[in-house]
């Protein structure tokens, strides 16, 4: 057979009538007609030997490589012709049947169906109704929600056929590795005219450009937002889509790159953002939405969630939640009625008999999950299997106990898959754990290029790569935002596998007395510096802790809150551990006592080195207030006392700057002027003294120490009105 040729054979063993074997050429010039002329010859044939369907792969979309949107375009534009052209033919079913996993095709393909489907109902298109698409989904999951398709699948979001793609950048406009990508294929251009909009570019929100050389219609670049507001730059995506009449858009994993959010939080935000949109709008232009993950080890996640969203926690379109009752019932076995008629005597003897026919052929089954919290996602799986294999599940998230109910044919299987998704998950967890303990310990890390600082690992990745390092493997392979990167241990460096790109990296031990959530300590020549401030995101949860603490005051007093510009984590190893050497000392002498307080510190920009490296000294103790309570370090309780200019003085910006410490306050007394060490507990023990002193013993508010070891610069607070 020559290339465009079409034979025919019978189907032998196989279930089908015939199959028709084609030659299809490499993709090049005008080989769509070849394709066209292919697609119409197999559909003549079919006519002429009379069979009533005819199924066709994705002819030439993969050694061949014809474009996934051409091949949709063609096998479209055959079948309605052919359908058109033919009205008494016996072929009522064209089917395309797409590889599972080619989730790029089984796009282009809705894609162009939605494009068919919208097209006006005229004489020459009405035989539209024998044209199917079967689709089945590992790694893939599709749903629809007011006349829009959702998919949710794993695979490289630059490969989708879409009219929008959606990147993500930080407040700066620093690109991760898929926008590195994007502006590598489609041109320089995109990243200048981003660099235009670098005024709006706040943390959430969504910043358009052209597509360059790309085959989109336009780039959505979200600086990346607090973990809690993921939805809304979701919410901002799609109205922006659709007032703007785009019929289709496809967004990454967002979060779960180099801003290293929780994939489970991100996956949460993410599909409520989309099925919030859709559910509380009248959307009309948008018909798909995509969320492709690229990391394998993600996606799992992601339909978890989908499955979630959509089965637990619908909403109706005022936006009111179904009771968990109403989304369970839908999934049940439906009620049948069987009514008996006959004569009197028999009527009762064949109730009997149908009543234990259904006893003998009913099997319950219960599953006791002890130790095991059943989530929303497992629900989800659940309800999927009563579909799928004809069973009733009932559920009791207060005992961790699931009852299946059916055939015994049924039930067994049933049960058997629901304890290996438990126990997948159970391990799972507990492989997090065994990271997050790992984490504490040992700490891999990457050199930056620019400044040499340390980056870590996240914590699956840096327990990966230990456990490769400790079973003495040459190298390990994983993924960083979507791209394979392999270590090598020999000569302890990575290489990204998408670029080429080596960067240096480093395996530290972690010393066991300073906090677990500290970031390694910079080095220089091997040496790590004396205090490493790390700038701690808005919206981590970090950051939001400590706001909270800062605005608590402000909130209480009616006073307008301040607006924090930047939070610096102080981690200075030398003072932390002189502070704890000390919070050991008053453990000792205070048994049962709660010694330490987080209390604010204002202090002068000029200030703010010298204590992050140096501490708290009295050597500048007290000079704003006039050291009315003592010669000591003066310490308020409330960040409002504490942000007064004449102790937190503005800087020429009008920045004001403020500590939050640990304080090892103790038992305390009242202070006066003259103090200039705590006065003893009693008369006769002159050297058992208090361990500070107050401004009121009842209410204290100001806290005034006076040994440098008594308090750590934990936290500084950058802010302004």
């Amino acid at each position: 057979m020559s290339t465009g040729e079409m034979k025919k054979t019978d189907g032998f063993n196989l279930q089908c009538q015939k199959i028709y074997h084609v030659v299809c050429p490499d993709w090049g010039p005008a080989k769509e007609q070849t394709l066209s002329r292919l697609m119409s010859q197999c559909l003549e044939q079919a006519h002429q030997d009379g069979v009533s369907s005819i199924a066709f792969p994705a002819l030439g979309t993969g050694n061949l490589k014809f474009p996934k949107d051409v091949v949709a375009d063609v096998m479209f534009k055959e079948a309605l012709q052919f359908s058109a052209k033919n009205s008494q033919t016996k072929v009522k079913e064209i089917r395309f049947v797409l590889y599972p996993q080619d989730t790029q095709t089984i796009t282009a393909f809705k894609m162009k169906l939605f494009e068919v489907q919208g097209r006006p109902k005229t004489v020459h298109f009405r035989r539209r109704k024998g044209i199917t698409m079967q689709l089945e989904k590992p790694n893939f999951m599709e749903l629809s929600c007011n006349a829009v398709t959702v998919q949710v699948k794993q695979g490289n979001v630059m490969e989708d056929t879409v009219d929008i793609i959606v990147n993500t950048v930080d407040p700066q406009l620093n690109m991760g590795v898929l926008g590195k990508h994007l502006v590598k294929a489609g041109g320089n251009d995109i990243k200048k005219e981003l660099q235009t909009k670098k005024r709006h570019a706040q943390n959430g929100a969504v910043l358009d450009t052209t597509p360059g050389k790309l085959p989109f219609k336009r780039i959505y670049h979200v600086v990346i937002p607090p973990a809690n507001q993921i939805h809304r730059s979701i919410q901002q995506c799609l109205l922006l889509a659709e007032k703007f009449g785009f019929s289709s858009i496809a967004f990454p994993a967002i979060g779960t790159g180099k801003a290293n959010l929780d994939p489970a939080n991100c996956a949460k935000e993410t599909l409520s953002g989309i099925f919030q949109t859709l559910q509380e709008n009248n959307i009309e232009s948008l018909k798909m939405i995509c969320v492709t993950v690229y990391d394998q080890g993600q996606i799992p996640i992601f339909i978890d969630e989908a499955r979630a969203q959509s089965t637990v926690t619908g909403r109706t379109r005022k936006g009111r939640r179904q009771s968990m009752r109403q989304r369970q019932s839908l999934t049940a076995l439906q009620r049948v009625v069987l009514d008996v008629y006959g004569a009197s005597d028999k009527v009762a003897e064949t109730d009997e008999d149908i009543a234990a026919f259904i006893k003998q052929n009913i099997q319950k089954e219960t599953i006791e999950l002890k130790g095991h919290t059943i989530t929303q996602a497992d629900i989800a799986e659940i309800r999927d299997l009563e579909v799928e294999r004809g069973v009733t599940a009932t559920i009791d998230t207060n005992t961790s106990t699931i009852s299946i109910v059916g055939c015994p044919v049924d039930v067994s299987p049933t049960v058997s898959t629901i304890y290996k998704i438990i126990h997948k998950k159970i391990e799972d967890r507990a492989e997090e754990d065994k990271a997050a303990a790992l984490q504490q310990k040992i700490q891999w890390c990457w050199l930056a290029a620019k400044d040499q600082s340390r980056e870590p690992f996240d914590k699956m990745t840096n327990y990966r790569v230990e456990l490769a390092h400790r079973a003495r493997e040459g190298s390990v392979v994983y993924e960083i935002e979507g791209s394979p990167c392999k270590l090598d241990f020999s000569t302890m460096t990575e290489t990204d596998c998408s670029n080429d790109i080596v960067t240096q990296v480093i395996r530290e031990v972690k010393d066991p007395s300073l906090p677990s959530h500290w970031s390694p300590q910079p080095r220089d020549s091997d040496i790590p510096h004396a205090v490493h401030q790390v700038n701690i995101k808005a919206g981590d949860q970090e950051f939001n802790k400590v706001a909270e603490q800062f605005n608590a005051a402000f909130d209480t007093d009616g006073v307008r809150r301040k607006k924090i510009v930047q939070l610096l984590r102080i981690q200075n190893p030398h003072l932390y551990k002189q502070y704890k050497t000390y919070s050991a000392k008053l453990e000792r002498e205070n048994q049962g006592m709660n010694n330490e307080m987080s209390l604010f510190h204002g202090t002068s920009e000029a200030n703010c080195d010298y204590i992050s490296h140096q501490g708290f000294n009295r050597s500048f103790g007290g000079l704003n207030v006039g050291a009315i309570f003592g010669k000591g370090v003066y310490f308020a309780k409330k960040a409002t006392y504490s942000a007064q200019p004449c102790y937190c003085k503005p800087n020429a910006a009008g920045e004001q700057f403020m500590f939050l410490a640990k304080v090892l306050v103790g038992s305390y007394t009242k202070g006066h002027r003259k103090m200039l060490t705590p006065p003893p507990k009693d008369p006769d023990k002159p050297l058992e003294t208090y361990n500070s002193v107050v401004d009121n013993t009842k209410t204290p508010t100001i806290f005034v120490i006076f040994y440098d070891a008594q308090a750590y610069p934990e936290y500084l607070i950058k802010f302004k009105a």
